[in-house]
């Protein structure tokens, strides 16, 4: 009899939820989103990040849901789970529940689960 592994992948990414174009801003987090050129799937997304010593930038793209699964199917992946965007119990204590409310509510993150 042959042992099964089961490969579990996850991934964060930009939300495909999010029309980064029109999005708040996340400067109180620690970081801001801008879009490079006309909204549309593949365009840039630019992260940056505040840090102490200074600022950085990730480029990253919009991608669909779409888009996501296929991609994730051809790599072989037959279970794709999206988990929503939550706030951990150590975050808060730390803040008011009010503080996060712009980053639940319109969350520039998704969260996908992917087994084999």
């Amino acid at each position: 009899m042959l042992a099964t592994r089961r490969t579990l992948r996850h991934r964060i990414n930009a939300s495909p939820a999010l029309v980064f174009a029109d999005a708040r801003s996340y400067r109180k987090y620690g970081f801001e989103t801008s879009v490079r050129g006309p909204w549309k799937e593949g365009v840039p997304i630019i992260w940056t990040f505040y840090l102490n010593d200074g600022p950085f930038e990730i480029e990253n793209y919009d991608l669909g849901t779409t888009t996501h699964e296929t991609a994730c199917r051809l790599a072989g992946f037959r279970e794709i789970r999206w988990h929503p965007t939550e706030l951990s119990a150590e975050g808060l204590p730390t803040y008011d529940p009010s503080f996060w409310s712009t980053f639940l509510d319109h969350p520039p993150i998704a969260f996908i689960e992917c087994a084999r």
